[in-house]
Formats: C-alpha cells, structure tokens, sequence
C-alpha cells in the first residue's frame, strides 16, 4: 500500500511542501537580520553609523551636533 501511486505523490508533494516552508522561514529570518543592521541596530541598541567628524564642517563644542557653516551658527 506504502508503494502505490496516490501514496508516493501524496509522500512527494508532502515533502516539497517541507521545503518550500524551509525556505520561506530562511528567507524571513535572513532579511530581519539584515533590516536590523539597515536601521542601525537590534532591539533598543543603536549602532552609530556617521560621526559629525564626517560631516562638511566637523562637529559643534558638544562633540555630537554637526555644524551647519564654517562658523558654526547652529551650534
């Protein structure tokens, strides 16, 4: 009975559907991984990705605040 035809497309189809699922479940788990480096972080960590020291004008006294101008104005 194991070996009839309805038996062996019911056992194939069952298995191609364990691996379409698989595949669904890696996909999903792979792109979280990268939609959390995207945004900077993992739950409520953030990971600084720019440094006002790479801005045009470099940073403001406080070290964080890019400045806007040579002088400095919004700062």
């Amino acid at each position: 009975m194991l070996n009839s035809p309805s038996n062996s497309t019911l056992i194939y189809f069952i298995v191609f559907l364990l691996l379409v699922i698989l595949t669904v479940i890696i996909l999903i788990w792979v792109n979280q991984g990268r939609r959390r480096r995207y945004w900077g972080g993992y739950g409520d960590k953030v990971v600084v990705v720019s440094n006002c020291g790479n801005s045009k004008y470099g940073c403001c006294p406080d070290g964080k605040t890019p400045r806007i101008n040579p002088q400095g104005s919004n700062c």
